[in-house]
């Protein structure tokens, strides 16, 4: 399915419409940082925001929220419901309780409302992230996001537990049947 190559910013992989003959470009990583020698290593607690590409994107939005700076975001509104008919609330909370169900451990509270409202940005400054979710199926489509977004979420903050959902479920899929 072509939504599993659209998951990030709508574009395909990077392997996708290169040319044979070009080699790969090389990324830049996000330095995480290291724990100073002398100090012994303390675990987070077991909800604690942690270093991830989920959480840092998430900090620099707070933070240009809160200087007010030119160039700042602009305050997003509740456009998702007002447009589409789908309700981001409900869409991550069925995500939360399906994953719930799988690990067996409960999803904070703060995690679910950061959840419904992570895709209001993107569906107010990504032109065909809003063209799909305006289509008869949007629903399926906000759905595969929304479990795409909590695989990152659990990655950043719970490596743990994202390494117990099965790869599939961050393309979107269903999770498997218990055995």
């Amino acid at each position: 399915m072509i939504i599993e190559n659209e998951m990030l910013h709508g574009r395909l992989p990077r392997g996708a419409a290169r040319r044979r003959d070009q080699p790969a470009r090389r990324t830049r990583t996000v330095p995480r940082p290291l724990p100073s020698p002398g100090s012994a290593i303390q675990h987070a607690p077991e909800w604690q925001p942690g270093f991830g590409a989920w959480d840092i994107n998430i900090r620099s939005y707070q933070a240009s929220q809160a200087k007010g700076a030119a160039g700042a975001a602009l305050p997003h509104q509740r456009r998702i419901a007002a447009e589409t008919g789908i309700v981001p609330q409900e869409m991550a909370a069925a995500v939360c309780a399906e994953v719930e169900a799988w690990l067996g451990v409960p999803i904070p509270q703060p995690w679910r409302d950061e959840l419904a409202e992570y895709g209001e940005p993107i569906y107010q400054h990504n032109a065909r992230f809003a063209r799909l979710l305006r289509r008869r199926t949007g629903r399926e489509y906000l759905l595969a996001f929304t479990r795409h977004w909590i695989c990152a979420m659990l990655d950043s903050r719970r490596p743990d537990l994202a390494a117990r959902l099965p790869s599939s479920y961050a393309a979107g899929h269903d999770l498997p049947a218990r055995a």
